[in-house]
């Protein structure tokens, strides 16, 4: 099952390929907060600083359960 998070992105270092991003996750715990640092390949047009963004991440090797 995904994981989909919901985040405001930053724009740290623009480039003409890749891009480094950091996204505030919402809702993040108050006293340490929760962010994802990525480097992305921009292929699907640029990242717009402070807007938001949805993050879903899917098991590279999903489980299966055996019976």
């Amino acid at each position: 099952m995904p994981i989909i998070l919901r985040a405001r992105c930053h724009v740290l270092h623009p480039s003409h390929r890749i891009e480094r991003a950091h996204f505030d996750v919402e809702p993040a715990s108050e006293p340490l907060g929760e962010y994802v640092l990525m480097n992305l390949v921009r292929e699907r047009g640029l990242l717009l600083d402070g807007k938001m963004y949805r993050i879903t991440i899917d098991p590279f090797f999903p489980h299966t359960k055996e019976g």
